[in-house]
């Protein structure tokens, strides 16, 4: 990336829940032109990309039942879950 890529992260950052189960909490990062990421509260490591910049990061808790928070976040035009 470099860091003329990385200048506009944290314009959007998050709490998802613990969403690897390590008993940390994960966080949401993006930029107004990078594509989110999910990173590990635990060492940082990249947990989960998501094609697009995300406008807001949203800790949903367990909805299955897995075990694992599960998280949403919203990008221009769309909401993943």
């Amino acid at each position: 990336m470099g860091a003329a890529a990385d200048a506009d992260l944290g314009i959007s950052v998050g709490a998802v829940g613990d969403v690897n189960n390590d008993g940390f909490g994960d966080y949401g990062v993006s930029g107004r032109f990078t594509p989110a990421f999910v990173a590990s509260g635990k060492n940082g490591s990249v947990l989960y990309t998501h094609s697009q910049p995300a406008q807001a990061f949203e800790e949903l808790g367990d909805l299955d039942g897995d075990g694992v928070d599960d998280f949403a976040l919203s990008s221009l035009g769309s909401v993943d879950v």
